[in-house]
């Protein structure tokens, strides 16, 4: 196996020829691995093919049930991934434990020319896929941050209103990890829907909470600003009367709560030209900028709530964590 994980070629041949074959080949470690499925997360292709050549067999799966389809996919490696499926006709739409596809995984670590080859293979309904969770391979690309692979789902029919298991959409995984361009590229799909443009920002999901409601708690400063700039509401509160700044406090997020707890924010308007929150969300504006543009670290709980000068507003803030 180490020799096969390694891409020992000639190493392996040797095995091979001094009797490693037959059943042996396909031996299995912890994970439930073998020589070849160890090969295929290398991508070592002549080793894959020596294995093939000594019966080795590429229907075993490993211990989250990853067939070699997938496990070729989720590491970019598109050669193998066309050997399974043209010679040795292994399904594309197989699952793991986690209910996901081969296209899940290429979508969320941006290996763009396998998903681009598995669009070419796949139905319209199969693009989107669920997973256990009710996510699709958008879900996963919005996470990571993948546009050109948003993109490429778009055009092949995936839905980015999708909502999963929890009621949440697309737009707001990707505010929960700051993935700003991914907003900017959802909220341009509807440019020319105004209405549905702010649909999306104010959407909640079963919890009651915003996109914005999830980027402020993760201390994600330049989403709340993208997010203030096209016109969320930021004083919309979850189902437990949390608003994104009670969120943002409880966690240690300062700059964040300042941000929200600006004069314009606390009276229902955008900073800058103070305008309405309802206002077309085609027309950004500006925010004033702060002193520190980074995003803020999630580990910025040293820093006193008490410095706000919100005394009496932190209505929530203290506690170990809020559950949504």
């Amino acid at each position: 196996m180490f020799a096969a994980h390694l891409g020992w070629n000639e190493v392996v041949a040797l095995l091979l020829e001094s009797g490693a074959g037959g059943t042996v080949v396909d031996t299995r470690d912890k994970n439930y691995a073998t020589a070849l499925s160890l090969a295929v997360i290398s991508g070592h292709f002549a080793t894959v093919q020596r294995l093939l050549e000594a019966n080795a067999s590429c229907k075993i799966k490993d211990k989250t049930g990853a067939t070699m389809v997938i496990i070729a996919a989720r590491n970019g490696h598109l050669p193998l991934l066309r050997l399974f499926l043209n010679s040795y006709k292994l399904s594309l739409n197989d699952r793991d434990t986690d209910g996901r596809t081969a296209l899940s995984y290429a979508a969320e670590f941006g290996h763009k020319d396998v998903v681009h080859y598995l669009l070419e293979q796949l139905s319209l309904a199969e693009v989107d896929t669920l997973d256990r969770q009710d996510q699709t391979a958008l879900v996963w690309a919005c996470k990571k941050g993948y546009c050109v692979i948003i993109s490429l789902l778009k055009d092949h029919g995936a839905d980015h209103k999708h909502k999963d298991r929890n009621g949440r959409t697309p737009f707001s995984h990707a505010a929960e990890k700051g993935q700003t361009t991914v907003l900017r590229h959802l909220l341009l799909l509807e440019e020319e829907n105004k209405e549905n443009s702010l649909k999306m920002l104010e959407w909640k999901d079963d919890a009651g909470r915003t996109a914005l409601s999830w980027a402020a708690e993760e201390g994600r400063l330049e989403t709340v600003r993208l997010l203030l700039r096209w016109g969320t509401d930021p004083l919309s509160s979850n189902k437990r009367k949390m608003t994104p700044r009670m969120f943002a406090l409880d966690k240690g997020h300062t700059q964040v709560a300042k941000l929200l707890a600006s004069d314009h924010t606390s009276s229902g308007l955008i900073p800058g030209n103070a305008i309405p929150i309802t206002r077309q969300p085609s027309l950004p504006v500006n925010l004033p900028p702060l002193k520190n543009s980074a995003i803020e670290s999630e580990n910025d709980s040293s820093a006193s709530i008490s410095a706000l000068n919100l005394s009496g507003q932190a209505t929530g803030a203290s506690g170990g964590g809020i559950s949504t």
